[in-house]
């Protein structure tokens, strides 16, 4: 079984949100998780207008992503992990 996720947008992410998706990949365990675009926001490094500025730090933003990552990996230890990558994602890549 596969499930495909998309509009995470960590640092602006639900957490309970989030907590209920962890808890469905616990009890699902599908064998492939496919993770589909934005991810990520950064917000930091976005080219929009970011006024109001808030407290979000880019860095910051890198390792609640990772930790999310190493989350979903705890959950699935033999599963298929995938990427790809979104609007938010090529941010990263300018």
């Amino acid at each position: 079984m596969a499930v495909i996720a998309n509009d995470f947008q960590i640092s602006f992410h639900d957490e309970r949100a989030l907590l209920l998706f962890k808890i469905f990949l616990r009890r699902e365990r599908p064998d492939w998780l496919i993770l589909n675009g934005d991810f990520q926001d950064f917000w930091e490094i976005s080219s929009y207008d970011l006024t109001p500025r808030t407290e979000r730090d880019f860095q910051r933003e890198i390792e609640i992503g990772r930790s999310i990552l190493r989350s979903f990996r705890r959950s699935l230890p033999h599963a298929r992990i995938a990427w790809i990558e979104g609007n938010h994602e090529f941010r990263l890549r300018k």
